[in-house]
């Protein structure tokens, strides 16, 4: 099991690649995927496009950022109505 963990700051040791661990996907024939988001921005202003690549590749170099942590979707309460005044 790998101590990746979403949002750690990750390099992969072929290409030197370096991004946020911003997604996994674990395959049927056991191949482990993480997807690196980069940092920054390229030199038009626009993000840089993720890659993946293979878990056994990978090192931990950093903390990252912390997820945001908050409800996962589901219904929102009812908003609070003022009195009917016909009733």
């Amino acid at each position: 099991m790998s101590e990746i963990k979403l949002g750690m700051l990750i390099r992969d040791r072929v290409t030197t690649f370096t991004g946020i661990a911003s997604g996994r996907t674990e395959w049927l024939s056991g191949c482990v995927r993480w997807c690196l988001q980069p940092q920054g921005l390229d030199k038009d202003g626009k993000t840089i496009p993720y890659e993946s690549f293979d878990e056994q590749t990978l090192e931990i170099v950093g903390d990252g950022i912390m997820r945001v942590s908050r409800p996962a979707g589901g219904p929102n309460p009812e908003p609070t109505r003022a009195r009917d005044p016909l009733r």
